[in-house]
């Protein structure tokens, strides 16, 4: 498991390995990526759309780090196909749904996380075959459906939201 680093200062061509040669959108390190790493972002506001593919991802926000999908018509944060997003200390906004998983074994694991004025779902699931997430201490406002579990039998934590 290695760690991967962005930064607003930082360019896609680097490595991503530091924060010295950190890249400069989520999307770039989260492509590069392996499953079960970790992405640490730094402070600024990322307008972008991330999409994980074929991967479990950590994404760690490190000081004000923001995603902003405005204008893209997108979710912030998406994964689907039996892989899970761990998201911790991320602002999350304007996208179509916050942080989501999607599809059989999927699940979103949210710890202090704040969703923005997502048009449709802040945090969530949308399969009744998805494994069960957890949402700690997170902050939804402005989304039509807030945190949304549809986990079938599985049951899904909610604390102190």
């Amino acid at each position: 498991m290695a760690n991967w680093y962005v930064a607003k200062d930082g360019n896609d061509a680097n490595s991503g390995a530091s924060w010295a040669l950190a890249k400069r959108t989520i999307g770039a390190a989260t492509t590069a990526a392996a499953h079960l790493d970790t992405v640490y972002i730094a402070s600024g506001i990322y307008y972008e759309s991330v999409t994980i593919v074929n991967k479990s991802l950590s994404l760690v926000g490190v000081g004000l780090a923001v995603i902003d999908a405005q204008g893209l018509g997108s979710p912030c944060v998406y994964s689907s196909n039996g892989y899970v997003i761990t998201a911790t200390d991320l602002i999350v906004r304007n996208g179509t749904y916050g942080l989501q998983a999607s599809g059989a074994g999927t699940k979103v694991i949210a710890t202090r996380c704040q969703v923005w004025n997502c048009s449709v779902l802040g945090i969530g699931n949308d399969s009744a075959w998805s494994f069960a997430g957890e949402v700690t201490d997170c902050l939804v406002v402005g989304c039509p459906t807030g945190i949304m579990v549809v986990t079938g039998q599985n049951a899904w934590p909610v604390n102190r939201c």
